[in-house]
């Protein structure tokens, strides 16, 4: 006959807290801070119940169950025979959950068919029943640690109606800093609903007597009303934050649309200023140089009369009148083309595409639809002035010796398209393009124009090269 399990200074303990353990039923949840704590009030629990007589099941981590099983062997109990005895059966908490979990959850059928299985061989020695059966649960907390809440809130509930069917009591535990987040209160408030006793952690355990614990309390209660003040002032500071950005964000709204507006003014005191300093070079500097190259050649008539040098001068001062009436003439058609007025865009783009080549060495092919027709003088100035600032950005900054305009319309629209082969855009330079500060006026003022006809304007610059696209709508 092997010798009792429980030795005699165990069991006079356990006669001496036999009435509290059997009084703690139900289902309860301890929390803890540090694992010494709970592996104390683990092997309290434990071995009260093993030293009443009663059954034990512990399902916890592999570290849990050996340092459990050398406190208990600390307090005398002979565990080999309790093992043998089948009141003690130690379990692995991932092995058992993995028994009943499906698709990450807990399915009833199964943890109904493993649990079935557990407390009959737990209730059944020598041939009667044990007084109670005490069971210790893991799973909870790994499911928790893995941040599979309702997994975890489900498998407690299983347990709640799993205790209908069967008389046990249950502990199950939580490491506080499970919980130590103002946004987890919400999830620490199910976890304590699914159980019938909350046990707090160390930190109020282990305060002697009621006056100890009444002014913890009331601390807690200090500093819980602090905290609300402070979530309260944090709420409000925050809604002043968001009224303040609010407002903000209309201010720079209001600011940017006056902008747009100071910007838009900007461009037609421009295309204004442009068209009448080019009638001015045309009707009257034009006019004067002219005058002045028909004197010049009435005197270049009779240079033979004159001295050599003279006549010389004569001839290079004609040759310079009639550079100069070609400069002040091409200026005044690139300012604003008087065919743009007359003939419409797709005559004005062909004289400039002709002069841009001649003096930035750019191959263009231009592409315009053969029926553009006319457009609204407004879309016209637009369509010269963009495809105007493309290519001069394309001999500017992209090294291409290539570009091509394409001009077509369709019953609704009027798309510009205006691409290189060049460098291309880098990622920074499309980063500056977003803002309309660091974009330059050229690019800020053909997106400007686009936005001021209810159009469209777009920079792509994917691979080498960059193209400008803008749609216009136009009626049919």
């Amino acid at each position: 006959m092997r010798p009792n399990a429980i030795s005699a200074p165990v069991a006079s303990l356990a006669a001496e807290r036999h009435g509290c353990a059997r009084e703690r039923s139900g289902h309860t949840v301890q929390f803890y801070s540090n694992d010494e704590f709970l592996l104390n009030e683990l092997a309290r629990l434990v071995g009260m119940s093993l030293a009443s007589g009663d059954t034990a099941i512990v399902v916890a981590t592999q570290e849990h169950r050996e340092a459990l099983c050398d406190r208990l062997q600390a307090q005398g109990l002979d565990l080999d025979l309790a093992v043998e005895q089948q009141r003690y059966l130690p379990l692995d908490a991932a092995e058992t959950l993995s028994t009943f979990m499906v698709d990450n959850q807990p399915d009833p059928l199964p943890f109904v068919e493993v649990l079935d299985g557990i407390l009959s061989r737990a209730r059944k020695l020598a041939g009667r029943e044990p007084v109670r059966v005490t069971i210790f649960g893991e799973m909870v907390s790994l499911l928790w640690a893995d941040g599979n809440f309702d997994a975890a809130i489900r498998l407690e509930q299983l347990w709640n109606d799993l205790a209908k069917r069967y008389d046990f009591s249950l502990a199950c535990a939580y490491p506080t800093d499970f919980f130590d987040r103002p946004g987890q209160a919400e999830l620490f408030l199910r976890v304590c609903a699914a159980h019938s006793a909350v046990i707090p952690d160390e930190t109020y355990a282990a305060l002697n007597g009621d006056d100890e614990r009444l002014r913890a309390v009331a601390q807690w209660q200090q500093k819980a009303r602090a905290l609300d003040t402070e979530v309260a002032d944090h709420k409000r500071l925050r809604q002043e934050l968001e009224a303040r950005i609010k407002q903000r964000t209309i201010e720079l709204e209001q600011t940017q649309e006056q902008l747009r507006g100071l910007f838009r003014r900007f461009l037609q005191t421009q295309d204004d200023e442009r068209r009448r300093i080019a009638f001015e070079l045309h009707d009257s500097t034009a006019q004067l140089l002219a005058a002045l190259a028909i004197n010049v050649g009435l005197l270049e008539r009779h240079k033979d009369a004159l001295k050599p040098h003279h006549a010389e001068l004569v001839s290079q001062n004609s040759s310079l009148v009639q550079r100069l009436l070609t400069e002040v003439r091409a200026l005044s058609y690139t300012l604003h083309p008087p065919t743009l007025e007359v003939m419409g865009v797709a005559s004005a783009l062909r004289w400039y595409v002709e002069q841009f080549v001649e003096h930035c060495g750019i191959q263009v092919t231009l592409d315009v639809q053969e029926d553009l027709g006319r457009l609204p003088r407004k879309v016209e100035i637009a369509i010269f002035r963009i495809v105007q600032e493309s290519l001069a950005n394309a001999s500017r900054h992209s090294g291409s010796l290539t570009a091509k305009v394409r001009i077509s319309r369709s019953s609704t629209e009027v798309c510009v398209e205006v691409s290189d082969r060049g460098t291309g855009i880098s990622p920074d330079q499309k980063a500056s393009l977003t803002s309309r500060i660091s974009a330059g006026v050229g690019i800020s003022g053909m997106r400007e124009r686009a936005r001021q006809l209810d159009g469209s304007f777009t920079i792509l610059s994917d691979g080498p090269g960059t193209t400008v696209l803008v749609n216009l709508p136009v009626k049919g």
